[in-house]
């Protein structure tokens, strides 16, 4: 479960990072707003980022809530090979699924969708890198003034 003393954007954050853990492909190998260089060994994995967060508060009476609306990054890197699309196709159509039906987000959140796929090949670095990119929302409700505390 989420450390509730967190933000709700890091709760978020860490129950999808938790739910992506048994991928056996990824070996557990998922990173939570990693800015340092990733070696091949590390591949393939998982990085997890917060992109934004959209907030609309109503008030009723002296009790303002917040929907909050966070934009998460789910980025697959894996080693380029001849069949590295139909990899990371076949790893993240695992993470759809486990994401999707998580029990923990489910808890957490009152709506989490996928919104975009998109995948690329990436060769800045001293290898080639395929990237597929899962970008979710996740909707939470809070009380205003309290960003750690689902309402």
């Amino acid at each position: 479960m989420p450390d509730t003393n967190q933000h709700i954007r890091a709760q978020v954050r860490g129950a999808i990072a938790a739910a992506l853990v048994p991928i056996s492909e990824t070996g557990g190998r998922v990173f939570q707003a990693r800015a340092w260089p990733l070696e091949p060994d590390d591949l393939p994995c998982w990085l997890i980022h917060v992109d934004g967060e959209r907030i609309e508060t109503k008030q009723t009476g002296r009790l303002a809530r917040q929907t909050r609306t966070v934009a998460v990054n789910v980025v697959l890197l894996c080693k380029h090979s001849d069949s590295v699309e139909d990899e990371m196709d076949d790893i993240s159509a695992q993470a759809e699924e486990l994401l999707l039906s998580d029990p923990a987000i489910c808890a957490l959140t009152r709506e989490f969708t996928l919104d975009a796929t998109e995948s690329a090949l990436n060769a800045d670095g001293s290898i080639v890198v395929g990237q597929t990119r899962l970008a979710f929302s996740a909707t939470v409700t809070t009380v205003a003034g309290a960003p750690r505390d689902r309402a």
